[in-house]
């Protein structure tokens, strides 16, 4: 699988860009890379992109699942 995590600007803040969901192709996994610790009880699939530092990329999803419809 591949090892991702979010870039940031020299001042430490996120660097962003927004993808147009018709750019979109198909969906994927992100599997969080838990570490050591606990996990806190307030993570939720909503806050989850926030509370991790750094994810897996699961490339053995059936990826035929999602049809691209043109």
């Amino acid at each position: 699988m591949y090892k991702v995590q979010p870039d940031f600007n020299e001042d430490n803040s996120p660097l962003v860009e927004i993808i147009h969901l018709d750019c979109a192709l198909w969906a994927t996994h992100l599997l969080p890379i838990f570490g050591e610790g606990f996990i806190d009880s307030d993570v939720t699939c909503h806050n989850s992109l926030d509370s991790f530092s750094s994810f897996y990329v699961n490339k053995f999803i059936d990826h035929q699942a999602f049809d691209i419809i043109f």
